[in-house]
Formats: structure tokens, sequence, C-alpha cells
């Protein structure tokens, strides 16, 4: 089986360390940036299945706009939003999306990637 490669994007280190330990544990092979413009360099020099991005992010982009340049850079890439922020807070994400509100745990992050790679 192909592991699912994730790009995680959170400007929190902290949070991003952590984060990236429970893709890890969950068994994904992961690699992590602080900001939009970090994520697009790797976008251009690596191929990912899924963005995982914080919606807010320090610098010029947050996650959906940031998600909206992944696709473009790479087609077919499986977007999910980590938040602290309610979804009537967030306003309207588009439907391939999944959202994942913080904090969460291994068992919604795992439903989150596999409803992507249906």
């Amino acid at each position: 089986m192909v592991m699912t490669n994730i790009l995680l994007v959170d400007d929190h280190p902290l949070v991003r360390n952590l984060t990236l330990k429970l893709v890890r544990f969950a068994g994904y092979r992961a690699d992590a940036v602080a900001t939009g413009a970090e994520a697009l360099a790797a976008l251009d020099g690596g191929r990912f299945d899924i963005l995982l991005t914080d919606f807010r992010l320090a610098g010029a982009l947050n996650g959906v706009e940031l998600a909206a340049n992944a696709e473009s850079k790479q087609p077919g890439i499986g977007v999910i939003v980590m938040t602290a922020y309610t979804r009537a807070e967030l306003g309207s994400l588009p439907a391939r999306y999944r959202l994942l509100e913080k904090p969460f745990s291994v068992e919604e992050l795992a439903v989150a990637t596999a409803a992507l790679q249906r």
C-alpha cells in the first residue's frame, strides 16, 4: 500500500510539532512548514496527497487561500482545514474540503483523511 503524503501547515511551533507527531503516529508520511509561502515552496518541490492546514496563518494567506493555490499547483490534492473557530465563524468552505475542529483526535484525523482518499 502506498503511504499517504501530507503537507502540514501551522504557524504555531508547538501546535505544528504536536500535530506532526499525531499525523505520523496515525501512519502518514508528513512534512511540516510554518507559513503559506513555505507551503507553496514545498508544493513546488514535492508531491503531496493532502494539505492539512490551519485556517489562520501568519503572513499573506489564510488556510483556505493557501488551499486554492495548492489545488492549482497540484490538482486533486485533498484539503483538510484545522481550526479552533466554529463552522459558523469560518463561513462557507468548499464542500470538497474537510474541517477538523481543534482539538481533534487521531480517530477524527483518520476519518478526515480517509474521506479524501475515496
